[in-house]
């Protein structure tokens, strides 16, 4: 990934100028992340920061970098989830778009953990849940790492298989207040029933306690929503 440079002998530069965003959608995501915590921490929203689809690193980079900044890195946990094999084989209505292919977007676990260590982020802060979906994400690997909350959620898996999955994982932790955003939420030429905008309404529809209140556009694609939880939901 650009964004990590390299020295000739390949290791990782460290200075603080890397966190900046470095080209126009970066910098979107940089703010609409920026917003996000902001927005949470002014509503006294709890919960910890999880982000499904890591890529090489580079959003949590930007997360712990603005949680540092707004006095929040000791409030909560970095959780990552992703298979660090690209894109599973696209099906159903993903594979109806060939935007998508099957290892698209790969980056291994340690290039995860060297660009997360160059930019200087200790490694007992960030978890890196390592797998296909359909294998972590269910009830056992909330237990496991003792999550009961989720504050700003970054969903950027782009299929409709990964997302419903994502959201499904975090249907019972996610706060009243939380901030979701969804990477591509216009892709599939903003077809509504492919990739993420799918995902997110059959998941509406199966969670009526759980609302998205359309927030704010980001890079393009990006759409973010705040979530109102009935009361009597959130306190199940």
């Amino acid at each position: 990934m650009a964004f990590f440079k390299s020295f000739p002998g390949g290791s990782l530069l460290h200075p603080y100028r890397l966190l900046k965003p470095h080209d126009s959608l970066s910098r979107e995501r940089h703010r609409m992340l920026y917003h996000a915590f902001l927005y949470t921490r002014g509503e006294s929203v709890a919960g910890d920061y999880l982000e499904f689809g890591i890529a090489a690193g580079r959003s949590l980079v930007y997360s712990w970098d603005i949680c540092r900044k707004l006095g929040l890195e000791r409030d909560l946990r970095f959780l990552g989830f992703d298979a660090f094999q690209g894109f599973p084989e696209p099906k159903g209505v993903d594979a109806q778009f060939t935007r998508f292919v099957k290892g698209d977007a790969c980056h291994s676990r340690k290039t995860v953990e060297d660009n997360l260590r160059a930019c200087g982020i200790p490694a007992e802060r960030v978890v890196l849940v390592d797998g296909w979906y359909q294998d972590t994400l269910v009830p056992a690997t909330r237990i496991a790492h003792d999550l009961h909350a989720a504050r700003v959620v970054n969903i950027d898996c782009d299929l409709y298989d990964s997302a419903i999955l994502a959201l499904e994982f975090i249907a019972p932790i996610v706060s009243d207040g939380a901030v979701i955003l969804f990477d591509d939420w216009y892709c599939y030429r903003g077809d509504p029933d492919r990739g993420e905008m799918r995902a997110a309404r059959e998941w509406q529809l199966a969670h009526p306690g759980i609302r998205l209140i359309r927030w704010k556009g980001y890079a393009n694609v990006g759409q973010s929503f705040i979530v109102s939880r009935q009361k009597e939901d959130s306190e199940k």
